[in-house]
């Protein structure tokens, strides 16, 4: 699909398919579920026609793990949350035409044959890497199945990224990594492996995202993605969103003395973390936004509560009580 050109075919909208490691909660819901089902509705009242895909995802290895630490079969905790998770959607009104289960005969026949033809086609490449299995029970360590730590904070961290800094990590780079499944020390092994190199369509990748039609707010939102460890490696999405910032309404940056542009001091009983005032009337008056996609002093989690959810043990990182001071 062309972004300047008229489109007059069916568009699908792809709910990202939530990981089987727990249920759903609110906060999940009111991300890209909810975002998605209100695009699909707005779509369709504007007489396109639009197919939503939904569906779980049961491949990476936190499922494997949480199975194991809560002493359950995969396969009957993937059906509980799996369960789960289609009545939150079912609940929250969140509608799609198909619902994708992985652990179907059909779904991993038809992801075989899309790899081969992107094989056949050159879109992906056979490539030789090394990778690190554990020394002990054979275990690849990637994400859950490593621990150790982060080479550039120093903190604990997985085989995937540093929740404190933002890092990217790995069992290359982790510092004294070993398995976090038996403890075993990391091994090199010579893999050769499918690798879809993003670098060969970085033209066509950033004409998508340049002219796509996104208000400024959002576009400054979505450059980065979670911690920011991959997209804050990305030259284009750095010069959309280069610094974290901190929007608040005109009316509070008055009583605290700040003015836009200016740099702002976030505090609460945890911490703080900095950013450029952003003054703006679209968010209420006793209400900050700060993204969280920024590592050190512009870390939005160090002024975060990090307690559990009692039911999906997710930490409370989406809201806090703060407060806001100059900086200097």
């Amino acid at each position: 699909m062309s972004v300047t050109a008229e489109w007059s075919g069916t568009t699908v909208i792809v709910i990202p398919q939530p990981t089987v490691n727990g249920p759903l909660h609110v906060g999940h819901l009111s991300g890209p579920f909810l975002a998605a089902d209100i695009a699909a509705r707005a779509a369709r009242a504007r007489g396109e026609r639009i197919i939503t895909l939904a569906g779980v995802d049961v491949h990476p290895n936190f499922v494997t793990t949480k199975a194991a630490n809560m002493g359950l079969d995969v396969h009957e905790m993937v059906a509980r949350y799996r369960a789960q998770i289609a009545a939150a959607f079912s609940l929250g009104r969140i509608g799609h035409d198909v619902f994708i289960d992985p652990e179907q005969d059909s779904f991993c026949q038809a992801v075989n044959r899309m790899l081969g033809e992107l094989l056949d086609r050159g879109a992906v490449r056979m490539q030789p890497m090394t990778l690190h299995r554990c020394s002990d029970c054979g275990r690849t360590m990637q994400h859950s199945y490593v621990v150790g730590k982060c080479p550039n904070c120093g903190s604990g961290a997985n085989g995937l990224s540093c929740e404190p800094c933002g890092g990217f990590t790995s069992a290359a780079t982790l510092i004294q990594p070993n398995c976090a499944r038996c403890g075993g020390e990391p091994e090199p092994m010579e893999v050769t492996v499918p690798v879809l190199r993003l670098e060969d369509y970085r033209a066509q990748l950033i004409a998508e995202w340049t002219q796509a039609e996104l208000p400024p707010r959002v576009r400054r939102v979505l450059a980065h993605y979670q911690s920011g460890a991959q997209t804050r490696r990305v030259k284009a999405l750095v010069d959309a969103a280069p610094s974290v910032f901190v929007e608040l309404h005109p009316d509070l940056a008055a009583r605290i003395g700040v003015t836009d542009g200016e740099p702002v001091r976030v505090v609460s009983r945890r911490g703080s973390a900095e950013g450029t005032a952003r003054v703006t009337r679209s968010i209420r008056a006793d209400t900050v936004f700060m993204p969280f996609h920024w590592p050190g002093r512009s870390r939005a989690n160090s002024v975060t509560n990090a307690a559990l959810d009692p039911v999906s043990k997710m930490p409370e990182f989406k809201v806090c009580a703060v407060r806001l001071e100059p900086v200097g």
